[in-house]
C-alpha cells in the first residue's frame, strides 16, 4: 500500500494501495476487547473516501445530537461515570462518584432537567437544596456532588455536547451555613503524647 496523506492523531488518513484502490481510515474509540476500533472506507479516488468519510462524520454527529437531546443531568452524569471515569480512576474513588451520583444527585429535582436546559441558576439551586435539606450534609460532601458535576460538564463542554459550563460560576455555601459543620479534630500537644508514653512504659 502506497501511503499518500497521513493527517494528525485523531483525523482521517488517506492512501492508494497497490491494486489502484483508495482507502480512508480512521481510530473511533477502543473495542472491547480493547483494540483500536478503526473505521475504514474504501472508493476509486480521494474525493469518494472523503465524501464517505465526512458522511460518516456527520452521522455520528446527528446520532450524538439525538442522544444528548434526551438526557437528563442524571443520565449524562451517570454515563460520564460509567464510561470515561470507570478505568481512569481508583476503584475507591469511583465508589465515591457512584455513591455521590445515586444518593446525592438521582433523588433531587435537578437531576431530572434535560441536559439543554441547564443553567447556572439551576445549578445554584441545586447546591442550595443540597445545603438546606434534611441529610444535614457537611460541607465536603456538598464539595464532592459539585466537584462530580462541576467535571462532568467541563467535559461536555470538551467534547462539544454543552456549550459552556453552568456549574463554574455556582458558588459552594460557607463553612457556617451549612448544617453539619466540619468537626474539628483534637491534637496531642508533644508534653502529653511524652505523658502517655511514660505511663505505657511504666505499666
Amino acid at each position: 500500500m502506497a501511503e499518500i496523506k497521513k493527517r494528525g492523531q485523531g483525523e482521517w488518513s488517506y492512501s492508494q494501495r497497490k491494486d489502484g484502490l483508495w482507502t480512508a481510515r480512521k481510530q473511533f474509540g477502543k473495542k472491547d476487547n480493547g483494540k483500536p476500533n478503526i473505521i475504514a472506507f474504501y472508493g476509486k479516488n480521494m474525493t469518494e473516501v472523503k465524501k464517505k468519510a465526512k458522511d460518516y462524520e456527520s452521522e455520528l454527529a446527528c446520532n450524538r445530537g439525538q442522544l444528548i437531546s434526551r438526557d437528563t443531568v442524571y443520565s449524562y452524569v451517570k454515563r460520564f461515570i460509567t464510561t470515561y471515569k470507570i478505568n481512569s480512576v481508583k476503584q475507591t474513588t469511583y465508589d465515591v462518584l457512584e455513591d455521590t451520583c445515586e444518593i446525592r444527585l438521582k433523588p433531587y429535582s435537578f437531576s431530572m432537567i434535560p441536559l439543554n436546559n441547564v443553567t447556572t441558576e439551576k445549578c445554584q439551586e441545586y447546591i442550595n437544596e443540597l445545603t438546606t435539606c434534611d441529610k444535614q450534609y457537611s460541607l465536603a460532601t456538598i464539595r464532592k456532588a459539585y466537584n462530580l458535576v462541576n467535571s462532568c460538564f467541563r467535559y461536555a463542554v470538551g467534547i462539544g455536547d454543552l456549550p459552556k459550563n453552568p456549574m463554574e460560576y455556582a458558588k459552594l455555601p460557607s463553612e457556617d451555613k451549612v448544617q453539619k459543620p466540619t468537626k474539628d479534630i483534637s491534637i496531642f500537644t508533644f508534653e502529653q503524647v511524652e505523658q502517655i508514653y511514660d505511663e505505657l512504659r511504666s505499666n
